[in-house]
């Protein structure tokens, strides 16, 4: 069974993605893109 903090750690990191894609969406889409494809290599 989870912890609570690690409940609230998946919640933050929801919350986290959500971030990026509106930072995605409404910034710099080509360097946001090169930067998360270097992160996820």
């Amino acid at each position: 069974m989870p912890s609570t903090s690690e409940t609230g750690n998946a919640k933050n990191v929801a919350n986290f993605q959500v971030l990026i894609a509106f930072v995605t969406a409404y910034g710099s889409i080509p360097i946001t893109n090169e930067k998360v494809y270097k992160i996820q290599k």
